[in-house]
């Protein structure tokens, strides 16, 4: 599982972007149990994107709900709207929408199969990133947390 922080710091003309490889035995099954999901919801029989909750981030709240972040919606439409085949993750929970009580931008966990799809979904991702939040405002853009999986015909993350 890829991860990411991409954020500016307080600093002038100072950005940094930084990506890290969160430790993951490679299996879907525990790659589930870690974000509170259910490992048969992510199997994926073409090439798309499903949008993930952010569950591990309140795990003691998420047992009956799925928790996406506010933006979620926006994403799932620019992503369609760029091409790419995109859906919510589904497995009969309740979907809630999660509140923070911060400045930082929290997107949904992006999970795909193939790399084609990888890479066109990052890319619109990237330009809805700075249409929205950077173009306007680049002197004070907040902290946005972005995180996807990819996985393989094998079924590896």
């Amino acid at each position: 599982m890829k991860a990411g922080n991409m954020n500016k710091d307080n600093s002038p003309n100072n950005s940094t972007t930084q990506w890290q490889d969160v430790p993951n035995d490679g299996s879907l099954n525990t790659f589930a149990k870690l974000n509170n999901l259910i490992s048969p919801s992510l199997k994926l029989s073409e090439k798309e994107t499903i949008l993930l909750p952010n569950n591990k981030m309140f795990a003691q709240l998420s047992k009956d709900n799925n928790m996406f972040s506010p933006i979620s919606k926006d994403i799932i439409v620019a992503l369609q709207d760029g091409g790419v085949s995109a859906r919510l993750y589904d497995d009969g929970k309740e979907r809630r929408e999660l509140i923070l009580k911060s400045t930082d931008v929290i997107l949904p966990i992006l999970f795909f199969l193939g790399s084609s799809a990888t890479s066109v979904a990052l890319s619109i991702l990237a330009s809805f990133i700075y249409n929205r939040w950077i173009k306007n405002d680049a002197k004070k853009p907040p902290t946005i947390k972005a995180e996807y999986v990819e996985i393989d015909q094998s079924g590896n993350i």
